[in-house]
């Protein structure tokens, strides 16, 4: 019985290492950013903050929720299948 060898077309390859782990990526910077805003919007609610405003440290810590979901779904494809 011969062996079946599956191939992956360029097109496979671009979804699977760009696309889906860049969309990941965008949903999880859009999460703790979102998260940011919320915890931000309550402070000044509660009195706690003076004023809302959005610095670029927010910003880069929503970045970092763009990297960890973004390695997670990139590094999805070198796990074992079973």
């Amino acid at each position: 019985m011969k062996e079946q060898i599956l191939s992956i077309t360029t097109k496979e390859k671009f979804h699977n290492y760009f696309a889906a782990p860049v969309l990941a990526g965008l949903y999880g910077y859009a999460m703790f950013f979102t998260v940011l805003l919320a915890s931000k919007g309550l402070g000044v609610l509660n009195g706690t903050i003076p004023q809302f405003k959005i610095d670029m440290d927010d910003v880069a810590m929503s970045a970092l929720g763009f990297v960890f979901l973004f390695l997670i779904r990139f590094l999805k494809n070198y796990s074992q299948k079973e």
